[in-house]
């Protein structure tokens, strides 16, 4: 055969066997899948295969092990590659999406599937899809039998919302949140916050940091041990959780500071990023301006329909406010308040061993309100039987079912079952209460329905079955009104008091004067009480009676002079006979009765006084001025010259 028959030969047959040869390496393929796919221009190097533009594809059954694309690629046996210039390199895990490397200069890869070592280094750039965040690294290091990815050095980071640096990186290839040694977090707004871990659970939407941990922006600062936010969509914060020695500064609505403590902290937001709910537990604290509360738990809510916060606080409440520059404190077992945005006051209810003190007044209760307002705010303090409220300011003690009062304690109002106390000053440069018919110099004590107080205590107005009380003396009223300043004190309705005749004399234990009118009006300064109105005076030896009466009060407390007038009505009997049948009985225009004397001055002003003797022999006395020795029992007529005096038996 020729040569050229040769050559027209194997133009036949050349084309038929490359299609044999393919449909070999085809089925060939078919039954044993390659584990990698190498490019076209692939040559042998000295280590095995190498070449440019390379994508490896490892498989492991259905499931990617090693995806990777590079600049250059050397296969080293045994199943290992050296990997320069690369573009991608995915590490898969377990529970989540790859890990991928979008960026480094070289890695190395050895081992078998499931237990390789991967070393990357040389401007390492990690996406990790799942967490949101793309890290710059020094190098990374890939062991799949421990199942991590590490990398220390200089790490810096960015993504939804964030960016910062850290001191390392973990990756957990199975169950495992990632971590970031030594993290900084920032955000668009100008925020910070660092701490020693902080573990991707969620990647930046569910982070959490652990120890030192820390957060500043402006002014505005946080610190905890412990803390995990949740995020949303539009990268603001929904939710977070603050534990282990708690401490906020904080910006509230109305451009003031707030200062938060306790050991755990769980706030949330909502879509908007306005504060909804907080909660503090464990020796929390709330402070704004001069305003502080604390408690072993602190929960504050949200009401849009009221634009207030719901505070509501338990188990050792302490509560401190200064209103009109005057600072109080309030302290209960429990705490129902509302504030608003700016956290400001506007009411709280206390319960449970409630007590309250300011500058000058302490009080005590089982429950109160406190209801600020431009003008200092109200203090409510009640109590539930038999127990009663109770309040003490400079010199007065008050109790009373319900106790109403400013901080300041300058006005009062004091309901049900109301005991009141004036203690006498010790202070000389005060002047002591009022006591009205009482010693200046020892407690004066009264009950009543109800009482109110005024200007600091300088008026008490007291209503309603009104008793007061000191040792012996005594005094009752539907009404009685104590004015410091004026130093008076006006009773009204059933007006009943009783006084000694003369506490400076030796009279007996028994020798008192008890007069009921209907108003007493009684003037300090001159130590004068006039009685008005039905008014009748019984002593050991009778009574009088008359439309109006003066008792003069001297300097010890015992009566000095009692001096009626209008329609005088007598009636007494003698105390030294000792004859009970011996009694007078007499009228008159005025009554003149001087105790230290012992005698009573009738006086017939328009018409002569009369003075009948109901004992045997009976006897009438008439006369200008009649005068009756209570201590003889005897009758006398004074002589004058207006003085005609006429006296007839029977």
């Amino acid at each position: 055969m020729t040569t050229l028959g040769r050559i027209r030969l194997l133009r036949a047959v050349l084309p038929a066997a490359l299609l044999v040869f393919l449909a070999v390496v085809f089925v060939s393929l078919r039954e044993r899948p390659s584990a990698h796919r190498p490019p076209v221009d692939i040559a042998q190097s000295a280590n095995g295969r190498s070449g440019e533009g390379f994508e490896l594809l490892h498989l492991d059954g259905d499931r990617t092990a090693l995806d990777a694309r590079a600049g250059l690629v050397e296969e080293r046996p045994p199943g290992g590659y050296h990997l320069e210039n690369i573009e991608r390199l995915a590490v898969s895990r377990a529970d989540r999406g790859p890990l991928v490397v979008e960026k480094a200069r070289v890695a190395d890869v050895s081992g078998p599937a499931g237990e390789r070592r991967i070393h990357v280094e040389g401007e390492v750039v990690v996406f990790d899809a799942e967490a949101g965040l793309r890290l710059s690294l020094p190098w990374i290091e890939v062991d799949e039998v421990a199942g991590i990815a590490e990398s220390t050095g200089a790490v810096e980071f960015t993504g939804q919302g964030v960016s910062g640096r850290a001191a390392g990186v973990r990756y957990h290839l199975r169950d495992e949140p990632s971590e970031l040694a030594q993290p900084t977090f920032e955000d668009a707004t100008g925020g910070r916050a660092r701490a020693d871990i902080a573990l991707l659970h969620d990647g930046v939407r569910d982070l959490e940091l652990r120890g030192s941990v820390r957060g500043e922006r402006g002014v505005e600062r946080f610190d905890a041990g412990r803390v995990r936010v949740w995020r949303g969509e539009n990268e603001r914060p929904r939710r977070a959780v603050l534990q282990e020695s708690v401490s906020a500064h904080v910006r509230t609505a109305d451009e003031q500071y707030a200062d938060l403590a306790a050991r755990s902290l769980e706030a949330s937001w909502d879509a908007e990023g306005r504060p909804e709910r907080a909660r503090l537990d464990g020796t929390a604290s709330l402070a704004r301006q001069d305003q502080t509360l604390s408690a072993d738990t602190i929960e504050a809510v949200w009401d849009e329909r009221a634009r207030l916060w719901d505070v509501d606080a338990a188990g050792e409440v302490y509560l401190r406010a200064v209103v009109s520059g005057v600072e109080a404190w309030l302290s209960a077992e429990r705490l129902d308040a509302q504030a608003d945005r700016g956290f400001a006051l506007r009411r709280a209810h206390v319960e449970g061993h409630v007590r309250f003190e300011s500058d000058r007044a302490r009080a005590e209760a089982d429950s109160a309100e406190f209801e600020p307002t431009l003008g200092g705010g109200a203090i409510r303090l009640t109590a539930r039987e038999p127990r009663k409220a109770r309040l003490a300011r400079d010199r007065t003690r008050i109790a009373a079912d319900q106790i109403t009062t400013d901080p300041h304690g300058s006005t009062l109002v004091a309901e049900g079952r109301v005991e009141a106390t004036l203690l006498p000053s010790h202070d000389a440069g005060k002047p002591p209460p009022i006591a009205g018919l009482f010693l200046v110099d020892d407690a004066v004590h009264f009950v009543a329905r109800s009482l109110r107080s005024e200007a600091a205590g300088a008026r008490v107005f007291l209503r309603t079955g009104v008793r007061g009380w000191q040792a012996e003396r005594n005094l009752s009223a539907d009404e009685v009104d104590l004015d410091q300043t004026a130093r008076r004190l006006t009773a009204r309705g059933h007006v009943t008091t009783r006084i000694p005749r003369d506490a400076a004399g030796g009279s007996a234990e028994e020798d008192f004067v008890q007069v009921t009118a209907e108003r007493l009006d009684y003037d300090e300064r001159d130590r004068v009480g006039v009685y008005s109105g039905g008014v009748r005076a019984s002593l050991n030896e009778g009574w009088l009676e008359a439309g109006r009466v003066e008792v003069h009060v001297g300097s010890s407390g015992g009566i000095e002079q009692i001096l009626a007038q209008h329609a005088v009505r007598i009636e007494f009997r003698s105390a030294g006979t000792g004859q009970s049948e011996d009694v007078h009985v007499g009228t008159g225009d005025r009554l003149e009765y001087i105790p230290g004397e012992r005698t009573v001055r009738l006086f017939g002003d328009d018409a002569p006084a009369t003075v009948r003797r109901l004992g045997r022999p009976a006897a009438t006395t008439t006369g200008r001025v009649l005068r009756y020795h209570l201590d003889l029992g005897t009758l006398e007529v004074e002589p004058g010259p207006r003085s005609p005096a006429r006296i007839r038996g029977g």
